[in-house]
C-alpha cells in the first residue's frame, strides 16, 4: 500500500468533537481588529452586544439581552469538552452560526474590522455542519439560521408551500424536537390543515397513499381530537407515538409531492398533444 499523504491523513483523522474545540477557540478569539482610534480587538459576540445587534434581534428569547446570557441559558460553554453528541455539537453550531450572522449586520462605523480568520471560522462551522449530514436554512421571517438534516423530500415540498407551512417542514426534523411530540404533532397539523383538500385528492395516484395519509391524520389525534382518537394515542408509549408521527411526516410530504408530480404530468401531456398536432399540421 503506497504511502498517505498529509492531506488524506488529516481527513482521516477527522472527528466531530475535535473540531468542534478548535472552532470554539477560533469563535471565542478576537476575530475583529481595532482601527482608526479604536485600539482594542474585539471577539464577535462582543461586537454583536457593543453593537446591540442582540438587543434588536427578533429571535434571541424573552429576558435574554445579550450574547453570554444566551449561552448560559442554552447551558454552552467558551471551552466545551469533547464530544461525540451529536445533538449537542449541532446546539454549538446553531448558536455559532446565527452570533456570526448577527456580527456580520453589526455596524461598527469603521472601527472594527472582520480579520481574515472570520472567514476560516464561517467555512470550519459549514465544514462540521456539513459533515454531520446536515445544512443551515435561513428562516427570514424569523431572522434565525436553522441547523437540519439534509432532506431532499423535506426541501422540495417547503418550497411550494406557503412560508408558515415550509417553516413547519423544515422544522419538523430539527435536532431539538427530538422526543417532543407535542410540538411535533402541532406541525403536522399546520401541514396537514393547508394540504387538507389535496389529501381528499381522487386524482392522484397511489390512492392509498392519499387514503392511508387522511385516515393517520384523524387516528393519531393530528386534525380530530375526539375521545376515540385521544383513546388511540394513549396505547402508545411517547417514543411509539413519536416514530408514528415521523411516519406520517414523511407520508405527507409525499402526498404533496405526488400532487405537484400530477400537475406536472398533466402539463406534459398537454404539450405532448400540442407537438404532436403541430407536428401532424407540417406533414399535411
Amino acid at each position: 500500500m503506497g504511502r498517505i499523504n498529509i492531506f488524506e491523513k488529516l481527513a482521516g483523522a477527522y472527528n466531530a468533537g475535535k473540531a468542534l474545540k478548535n472552532i470554539a477557540i477560533l469563535f471565542h478569539s478576537k476575530l475583529f481588529i481595532g482601527s482608526y482610534d479604536c485600539y482594542v480587538n474585539a471577539t464577535i459576540e462582543e461586537i454583536v452586544d457593543k453593537y446591540n445587534t442582540f438587543g434588536n434581534w427578533k429571535s434571541r428569547g424573552a429576558g435574554l439581552h445579550d450574547c453570554r446570557n444566551m449561552r448560559n441559558d442554552l447551558g454552552l460553554v467558551e471551552d466545551p469538552k469533547e464530544t461525540d453528541n451529536i445533538d449537542r455539537i449541532l446546539e454549538y453550531l446553531e448558536y455559532y452560526i446565527n452570533i456570526c450572522a448577527l456580527a456580520k449586520r453589526a455596524n461598527c462605523n469603521s472601527e472594527y474590522q472582520r480579520s481574515e480568520k472570520f472567514g476560516m471560522l464561517m467555512v470550519d462551522i459549514r465544514k462540521l455542519i456539513d459533515y454531520l449530514n446536515h445544512k443551515e436554512r435561513h428562516i427570514e421571517s424569523e431572522d434565525k439560521i436553522l441547523v437540519i438534516p439534509k432532506n431532499p423530500a423535506g426541501t422540495a415540498a417547503a418550497e411550494i408551500s406557503s412560508p408558515q407551512t415550509g417553516v413547519a417542514i423544515l422544522k419538523y426534523h430539527h435536532h431539538l424536537l427530538k422526543g417532543d411530540v407535542i410540538e411535533k404533532r402541532k406541525l403536522l397539523h399546520t401541514i396537514a390543515i393547508e394540504y387538507e383538500q389535496v389529501l381528499k385528492s381522487k386524482s392522484c395516484e397511489p390512492k392509498a397513499i392519499f387514503v392511508n395519509t387522511n385516515a393517520l391524520l384523524n387516528k393519531l389525534y393530528i386534525r380530530h381530537g375526539n375521545e376515540d382518537n385521544q383513546k388511540n394515542i394513549a396505547q402508545f408509549s411517547s417514543d411509539e407515538l413519536e416514530n408514528w408521527y415521523d411516519e406520517l411526516y414523511q407520508m405527507l410530504l409525499l402526498c404533496v409531492l405526488l400532487n405537484d408530480n400530477s400537475a406536472r404530468m398533466k402539463k406534459i401531456d398537454d404539450l405532448k398533444i400540442a407537438m404532436c398536432d403541430e407536428s401532424q399540421r407540417r406533414n399535411v
